[in-house]
């Protein structure tokens, strides 16, 4: 994979997603955090570091019972709008059946792909601290983290069982390359029509070539649609019930 420059965004003054406390929103009750890096450490590598990731649990959470985990990535960092905004606007908006509740995590990626191994990490991490069904893990993710579910996905062919991709960009890394990685994994993909950031027609082309090897997915145009029309494909309970209906065989 091409390597590309990364802008260290999260040294900037209410962008640090490494905060002491769980920050969901953009506004609301952030705590800049005080990291005390050595001399030695020059932060703007901490991108190679593992992801900053926050949990929301169902209302009656209990310990006895194993929940379905959802993993939720986000898209392109371009401010803290986009890291903080957007996943508190799905988690408080995203579809959840009162009779199947899950626990919803979204971890921060600082460079510019989302990692197969930190989102490993993320998940045995959960798994060591909540009672996780592990035949129902499943992945989402928007914009660039619409592709980076598709990434994730390819490399840890074991660990989810659906995937649901909203508007997934197609680079600078093409995703399509991996259909023969993802053809056993049910997929949902849902892209806006008119949508002038992410192509369109990349996204068709991917469920194509899922169809064209046998693969479990759905395509779900949305016409008249552009790109930050995200929200719909979260609210719609068809979605949800449907990526919550899958377990790992």
């Amino acid at each position: 994979m091409q390597r590309y420059e990364i802008n260290p965004w999260w040294m900037k003054k209410g962008l640090d997603p490494w905060s002491d406390s769980p920050h969901w929103g953009w506004k609301g009750q952030y705590k800049e955090p005080n990291h005390n890096f050595d001399e030695c450490v020059d932060d703007r590598l901490r991108w190679m570091c593992g992801y900053s990731f926050v949990v929301d649990l169902p209302t009656n959470y209990s310990k006895d019972v194993k929940y379905p985990l959802l993993i939720f990535l986000h898209g392109t960092v371009k401010s803290k709008k986009m890291t903080f905004y957007h996943r508190e606007k799905i988690r408080t908006e995203i579809f959840s059946p009162q009779n199947d509740p899950f626990v919803y995590a979204a971890p921060i990626k600082l460079e510019i792909d989302w990692d197969p191994k930190k989102i490993k990490d993320v998940i045995e991490n959960i798994k060591n601290n909540i009672n996780i069904d592990p035949e129902r893990i499943y992945l989402t993710g928007l914009s660039m983290g619409g592709r980076g579910s598709f990434i994730v996905a390819s490399e840890l062919t074991k660990t989810f069982s659906a995937i649901m991709a909203v508007f997934p960009h197609h680079g600078p890394y093409s995703y399509i390359k991996l259909a023969h990685k993802l053809k056993k994994l049910p997929i949902l993909i849902t892209h806006g029509e008119i949508d002038k950031v992410s192509s369109f027609q990349v996204s068709k082309k991917m469920s194509d070539s899922l169809k064209s090897l046998g693969g479990n997915v759905i395509f779900k145009p949305r016409r008249n649609i552009g790109h930050n029309s995200w929200y719909e494909p979260y609210k719609d309970s068809t979605n949800i019930k449907w990526l919550l209906s899958w377990k790992k065989e």
